[in-house]
């Protein structure tokens, strides 16, 4: 029997994969970060579904522990740190690494859109406006996003339903009624 894929997921790119692993009958682990991730997954007699954030060195030994034959990195695009780790770990254990990327989008030609590079530019930009922002990054950066003028009555975040990103929305002062976890 042929070694299992390991999916890095908890996107909409890593769940299609998972379902083409169990339509192909191919034994792949998918780590998602948490449990709603998990509940995303469907299951599968060829699907594995691993929960909760590694480190390199958790990576290296997960890799070596499982046999993987291959990795497919199909994390958020933002998630620049989780994919330079799983780089890493594929180099020293000598395991195929493959990168699933989205495409970009075209915003330029969008009206009334400005494109950012980095968090950082979008707290500047939007620290220099008015009226309200619907914020869909996640929780990860919402304590950058806490530096915008007004932000507990003008910032609306999107983050997922899970305890720990409503606490931590809650505990940098946004407004219950302006958290949307989903």
């Amino acid at each position: 029997m042929r070694s299992p894929v390991w999916i890095a997921g908890g996107t909409t790119e890593g769940r299609k994969l998972a379902h083409y692993a169990d339509c192909c009958h191919i034994r792949a682990y998918v780590s998602v970060a948490t449990d709603y991730g998990a509940s995303l997954v469907p299951e599968s007699p060829f699907v594995t579904v691993v929960t909760g954030r590694m480190d390199e060195g958790e990576m290296e030994t997960f890799l070596r522990e499982h046999a993987i034959s291959q990795v497919i990195d199909a994390t958020h695009p933002y998630a620049t740190a989780v994919t330079a780790n799983i780089r890493q770990a594929c180099a020293a254990v000598g395991v195929p690494y493959r990168r699933i990327q989205r495409r970009r989008g075209r915003y330029e030609d969008q009206v009334g859109c400005i494109a950012v590079h980095s968090v950082g530019e979008a707290v500047e930009v939007l620290s220099h406006t008015a009226g309200p922002i619907f914020l869909t990054t996640g929780s990860k950066d919402l304590d950058s996003f806490a530096q915008i003028p007004d932000y507990a009555q003008r910032i609306y975040a999107r983050i997922l339903p899970v305890r720990p990103s409503l606490d931590r929305a809650l505990d940098l002062g946004y407004l219950p009624a302006h958290v949307i976890c989903m």
